[in-house]
């Protein structure tokens, strides 16, 4: 058990003591995220140090010192500091120094309790009482490594983390206002990250690119560009781990990875629409896009309106080399990371992300394509094995099962899902009998057998992993003194 009856909690190779005010900070769901963010930012340290994560312009102002090698790291939000503890104990691959910051002065006291506690006063930690977001702004180009885990939107600590980065510095954001980013408050979305998702079985993931787009535009402001090296969305929360270059030139070419997305209303047909094109070619300067996703403004499969969603980071949401060096550690170097506890779900997510088409954006949803025919779901493989047969790549999603993310054109998806549905005996009710009126134009060089037994292959490695017990989500934010008196004095009021 991660909390002793003492109440003293243990996580990796941390221990923190009880906060009486306070029964409920702890969440054991972050564990995960704690031991994905040792092993990641442990990997990029080495790799920046070998040079292979080193992409910094020729022309960038700012270049770190070679000679420093220590690598500094600022928590920024750190409650009771059991991350920075952590962080200062089980990062492997460089010389690290931690700040550990919070706005709160009795959690910055709990903080050196807890430093004390596990007698590492004499390794390079050190607690700060400030507001992050000032902090920040005011030790611009300090930190190798910034780690903002705020309780709901990050949004407001993103133009202060990218002034506070080092050149080819490493970002690590965390937001848990899912519910905002999947599209649930398209205003508040606006407000906070200047786009909004789309509400379709690929939220998560859009949501996911709306707050990289918002990090993008943050960068820009700054004249720099950033390098998704990983951004995932697990659980209730969004979690990547970003590299920022300080590079104009960079930062201008970010324009061709934003975009918007056209939706039916009724069904799953969608398209990518750049903001920008480059109609003389790369060398040229871009130009606003020709927006014209359908000929009469209705979807072509069941002509149905299009909602418009985005702006969003259209560009890839993962680095190869990155990934692979991650799996890497992974299979070889466990025993070098002691406290990681996750080793099955990180396994998971990393190779569920290595799974997905770098270049598409979004995907359909099995379940989704059967629904505006009402219909019982082919087999996903089945589904995934016919398009590679017509010579189209097909790729997965990290967070959602019987996804397809494919180049093959959206007619081609839908011809196929006609060539399934004409094979069914059952009666059907269609919600939207225009996509089975229209007439199959993809040539199919085969005959197809939606029977078709496909196995597993040998290597399989499970992805979707089922939580470990009920009630698998976030928990109340953590309340200031003040606020823990005032709800005590509350509930005494009651009881009298």
């Amino acid at each position: 058990m991660p909390i002793g009856e003492d109440g003293v909690i243990s996580e990796g190779l941390a221990k923190v003591l009880p906060i009486e005010t306070n029964e409920v900070f702890y969440n054991p769901v972050q564990v995960f995220n704690r031991d994905l963010s040792i092993l990641a930012i442990s990997v990029f340290a080495r790799e920046s140090r070998d040079g292979v994560l080193k992409i910094a312009s020729r022309k960038s102002k700012q270049q770190p010192d070679e000679s420093d090698d220590i690598v500094h790291v600022f928590e920024g939000l750190a409650a009771s500091g059991l991350r920075s503890i952590r962080y200062i104990q089980e990062l492997k691959y460089g010389d690290f120094r931690v700040t550990v910051n919070d706005i709160e002065s009795i959690a910055v006291e709990r903080i050196q309790k807890n430093i004390a506690y596990n007698k590492i006063e004499k390794l390079n930690i050190s607690a700060v009482n400030s507001d992050a977001i000032i902090h920040l702004h005011t030790n611009r180009g300090k930190y190798d490594v910034i780690d903002l885990d705020p309780y709901g939107s990050v949004s407001s600590f993103l133009d202060s983390a990218i002034a506070a980065i080092k050149p080819n510095g490493l970002l690590c954001i965390t937001s848990t206002d899912g519910g905002v980013l999947c599209g649930n408050q398209v205003d508040l979305s606006f407000i906070r990250y200047g786009g909004f998702a789309l509400k379709k079985d690929y939220a998560h993931e859009m949501g996911l690119r709306v707050l990289i787009n918002s990090l993008a535009q943050a960068a820009g402001r700054y004249k720099k560009a950033i390098r998704v090296l990983a951004g995932f969305s697990i659980d209730f929360y969004f979690r990547m781990f970003v590299q920022v270059v300080e590079s104009a030139e960079e930062s201008l070419a970010m324009v061709d990875k934003i975009g918007h997305v056209f939706q039916c209303c009724r069904c799953e047909y969608h398209i990518i629409q750049p903001i920008s094109g480059r109609p003389d070619g790369l060398a040229k300067a871009p130009k606003p896009a020709r927006i014209s996703p359908t000929p009469d403004g209705r979807c072509p499969e069941c002509t149905g309106e299009l909602s418009i969603g985005g702006p969003l980071w259209i560009g890839p949401i993962y680095d190869e080399k990155y990934i692979e060096k991650c799996l890497d550690s992974l299979d070889n170097d466990r025993d070098d990371f002691e406290g990681i506890v996750s080793w099955t779900k990180i396994n998971g997510l990393l190779h569920g992300l290595r799974g997905e088409l770098r270049d598409i954006p979004l995907f359909y949803s099995i379940p989704g394509l059967v629904q505006a025919v009402k219909c019982s779901p082919p087999k996903l493989r089945v589904f995934q094995h016919y398009l590679r047969a017509l010579g189209y790549r097909v790729g997965m999603s990290h967070r959602t099962t019987n996804a397809i993310k494919t180049d093959a054109p959206a007619s081609v998806v839908f011809d196929l899902l006609r060539s399934y549905v004409a094979s069914r005996s059952e009666e059907l009710k269609p919600m939207v009998p225009e996509i089975l009126m229209k007439k199959i134009s993809t040539e199919f060089p085969f005959e197809i057998d939606w029977n078709l037994r496909i196995e597993n292959p040998k290597s399989h490695v499970p992805i979707y992993l089922p939580n470990p017990r009920a009630f698998w989500g976030p928990k109340a934010r953590a309340c200031t003194t003040e606020e823990f008196e005032g709800r005590a004095n509350a509930e005494k009021k009651q009881k009298i």
